[in-house]
């Protein structure tokens, strides 16, 4: 285990095999025992392989698994287990109402706490800084978080209150596709008022927008720090439709995948 800089503590310590997404999410994309497929677009493959890095002391480690991945494993949709944030929405059909392709609700009319969905989401973005080498030469991460990326970090330290200027917005997919997709995080070419990124763990796609200021509309979308704390319902699959056809434009394809159907790459870290 080697020495090195804790970059979220910055502290001298040894440094320990870090997950980008986290490695659970890993076995619950392989219930048939069939590797995963990553698609970029640069690359399409199946492969075992889990991103990873010596990035993190044990103590941060921990400290991410206990405020925020435990909480959100176990709202994702997890195989013949269920999907229980889903199913706890569908449950409360209460103080809901519907904005443009979304049914909104507020978490506090739900009972759910939102602030390990928040911390979760920034963790996986703040890591995405990092450089993360995949495959075949190919590396993914190096997001930009301009000058957010210090109060990010000092945040999910505990060093600092939530961020200013940085929206985290929650959305559960009503689609199969969603369920079982794992995709890391991506620019969302949408957002031209600010910088934004998107990620999905298996039926939970988190959007987090960064800017100074943001637009009102923008920050009303929080499900930590807006008034509502709101969590949007919806069907994603015309989304993974369109990312799995711009992929498969630019990216590379190994020999023994061209023959398959592509039509399951939709399931893909």
């Amino acid at each position: 285990m080697p020495q090195g800089i804790c970059k979220l503590c910055l502290n001298t310590a040894d440094l320990q095999w870090s997950h980008y997404l986290p490695k659970a999410l890993y076995r619950l994309h392989r219930p048939d025992g069939e590797n995963p497929y990553y698609s970029s677009s640069q690359l399409i493959i199946q492969d075992q392989k889990q991103i990873a890095d010596y990035l993190l002391c044990s103590v941060c480690e921990q400290r991410f698994s206990e405020l925020g991945e435990t909480h959100v494993l176990k709202l994702v949709h997890r195989n013949h287990e269920g999907f229980k944030l889903f199913d706890f929405i569908r449950g409360n059909p209460f103080g809901r109402w519907s904005e443009g392709d979304y049914t909104v609700y507020r978490a506090d009319n739900l009972g759910l706490d939102t602030e390990p969905l928040a911390y979760f989401a920034l963790s996986i973005i703040w890591r995405g800084t990092h450089t993360w080498k995949t495959f075949n030469g190919c590396a993914t991460g190096a997001l930009n978080l301009q000058h957010h990326e210090e109060s990010i970090r000092q945040y999910l330290h505990g060093d600092a209150p939530f961020p200013k200027d940085v929206v985290v917005k929650v959305s559960v997919a009503l689609d199969e596709e969603s369920h079982h997709t794992l995709k890391y995080p991506f620019w969302n070419e949408d957002q031209t008022d600010a910088v934004a990124f998107t990620f999905i763990t298996r039926g939970l796609w988190f959007d987090v927008v960064i800017a100074s200021p943001l637009p009102d509309y923008v920050y009303d979308n929080c499900c930590f720090s807006s008034r509502q704390k709101l969590i949007f319902v919806g069907d994603f699959n015309k989304y993974i439709t369109w990312q799995v056809q711009s992929d498969q434009q630019t990216a590379k394809l190994p020999k023994k995948l061209q023959a398959r159907r592509i039509a399951k790459l939709d399931r893909t870290p």
